[in-house]
């Protein structure tokens, strides 16, 4: 049987749920169409891909349209214990519920429920209670995860957790579609089903790189721009967005396009989630 690839966790657009602690404005996550990600995942040679945008599955249907035997349904989801993929879906799962109340939604469904970055330094996430979830799989590597402590020990922890082990690009950029990807047998969706229940898979990829990082803080903030001189309330709410705030925004977006400020911006994050990582692996080792 011919090995498949399947890139388990990708946004899109419609993951718009971030919000400038300064400014107060929102900004999206992500600008990556459902159709661009479908013509990154073609170009990758991926067979598959779930778009697993945050608390939505509305990027998921408009991609699953497109192409139905290349998309699977996904949404991760905030719950008040972590965030959970939840993929093989039909219909939103609500934020908010304990990680066993989201899972038990998910199975419902007839879903998988999935453990994104399980250790992150940055992104909230189960930790240690993979082992008391009714998981179906752990993500063991996340390309977006720059830092290199999170992956190695969701890896760690990982050689003892007795369910499938996967990748995710976790793309916020439509490049970064397949820097991550789940290997199994077959190249069907009802394959690689078949495969995470029962433990089947292998976790591939590489560490998304610290260019496709600056295009996508380019792409986000253009996008949030154009978003709000169009006044545009398909993604997310404007309405508390004053004219002095659209303002601010506006001036941000000039000040950010500026030449070198993306990419020292970008050092200086990259940098940050490295030392995150770093203090999470001296915690972890008991390294004080």
């Amino acid at each position: 049987m011919n090995m498949g690839y399947a890139d388990l966790h990708i946004h899109t657009k419609y993951s718009c749920l971030g919000i400038f602690p300064f400014l107060r404005f929102p900004y999206p996550e992500s600008a990556t169409e459902p159709e661009e990600a479908l013509e990154e995942a073609n170009k990758k040679n991926l067979d598959l891909i779930c778009i697993t945008d945050h608390n939505t599955i509305k990027g998921a249907i408009k991609a699953e349209k497109l192409e139905k035997d290349k998309v699977i349904v996904g949404e991760e989801i905030s719950t008040t214990q972590g965030e959970i993929l939840g993929l093989f879906i039909n219909e939103k799962i609500p934020e908010g519920m304990t990680a066993p109340e989201t899972i038990d939604m998910i199975h419902g469904q007839g879903g998988l429920a999935i453990a994104p970055h399980p250790y992150s330094a940055i992104c909230s996430s189960v930790g240690d209670l993979i082992f008391s979830l009714e998981l179906d799989g752990i993500e063991t590597f996340n390309a977006y995860h720059r830092d290199g402590y999170s992956n190695r020990i969701a890896a760690m922890e990982g050689a003892g957790f007795k369910k499938a082990k996967v990748a995710g690009s976790d793309a916020h950029y439509h490049e970064m579609i397949g820097n991550a990807y789940t290997e199994f047998d077959g190249n069907t969706k009802d394959d690689l089903f078949k495969a995470i229940e029962r433990c089947k898979t292998t976790p591939r990829g590489k560490q998304t790189s610290l260019i496709q990082a600056i295009k996508w803080s380019v792409s986000v903030t253009e996008f949030g721009l154009r978003t709000i001189v169009n006044h545009d309330e398909g993604l997310f709410s404007l309405e508390r967005l004053n004219l002095k705030r659209k303002l601010a925004y506006l001036a941000f977006g000039l000040i950010y396009f500026a030449f070198p400020v993306p990419m020292l911006c970008a050092i200086a994050g990259d940098a940050m989630v490295k030392r995150r990582g770093k203090k999470l692996w001296q915690k972890f080792n008991g390294i004080k």
